[in-house]
């Protein structure tokens, strides 16, 4: 339990800070182009819909990864683990004992050790493949409404109001920064 309850604490407070920070640009972008309202509520908006697909597909996704690690590592672990032990395991996924082996290359266990690894090891590949892509899903179309928010601001700014440089530039340097706040990395 503690390093569920360790990193809750930590998770929540980079999402209030993110939170926080995303409100800040957000609202520093409107102050100076006012016209950004509505194109900043719907960014708003798209982002939470997504987010919340996002994390319905994850949810599911991230306990059939873990589902798929947990054999992986275990039967790793019995091979190591059962170095000192004195009986043999069976490798028969159907009927699988708890029994240690000495030696896998004392009983001749190499073959079906290394088919059991790469049928286990195929099995978790193939979840992790599934929950990557769903990343990239949501990385590559929280980059685009971020890159497209940017692009019409900038080109607001630059063809359509009559502002400073600075102030031109402030807001783009806001606006571009939607996009190393939204950037998540998946925890596997």
């Amino acid at each position: 339990m503690t390093p569920v309850d360790d990193r809750v604490p930590v998770t929540f407070y980079s999402v209030i800070d993110i939170g926080y920070e995303l409100v800040l640009r957000l609202c520093a972008v409107i102050i100076l182009s006012p016209a950004f309202t509505v194109p900043g509520a719907l960014l708003i908006v798209v982002g939470f819909w997504m987010s919340h697909i996002y994390m319905k597909a994850d949810l599911s996704l991230k306990r059939e990864l873990n589902i798929a690690k947990a054999p992986v590592m275990g039967h790793i672990g019995a091979a190591v683990a059962g170095l000192g032990k004195s009986s043999i395991v069976s490798f028969d996924r159907d009927t699988a004992t708890d029994k240690c082996l000495v030696s896998i290359r004392a009983y001749n266990a190499q073959e079906s050790f290394k088919r059991e690894a790469h049928h286990r090891i195929d099995t978790y590949t193939s979840v992790y493949r599934t929950y990557m892509g769903l990343y990239w899903w949501i990385a590559v179309r929280g980059e685009l409404l971020a890159g497209a928010f940017s692009s019409a601001l900038a080109a607001y700014l630059v063809y359509g109001a009559r502002r400073d440089a600075s102030e031109i530039g402030f807001s783009l340097a806001m606006a571009s920064k939607f996009k190393n706040c939204c950037h998540c990395h998946p925890v596997c």
